[in-house]
């Protein structure tokens, strides 16, 4: 279990990735889908993939 005191901080609002957040959630809103997130140490990638499924699992048709 995280100790509460070590976790990082987050935003409650995913800023400046509003077009990025919309094309991952759409293809997992169409599967079978593969979504590839690269960039720079640093720059919101493990928030834009926390942000993507924090609003929920798309169930396959």
């Amino acid at each position: 279990m995280t100790d509460p005191v070590l976790r990082r901080a987050e935003a409650p609002v995913l800023v400046g990735r509003t077009g990025e957040l919309h094309a991952v959630r759409d293809a997992l809103a169409h599967p079978p889908a593969v979504v590839l997130v690269e960039g720079e140490p640093g720059i919101g990638k493990t928030r834009l993939i926390r942000g993507a499924s924090a609003t929920g699992r798309t169930a396959p048709a």
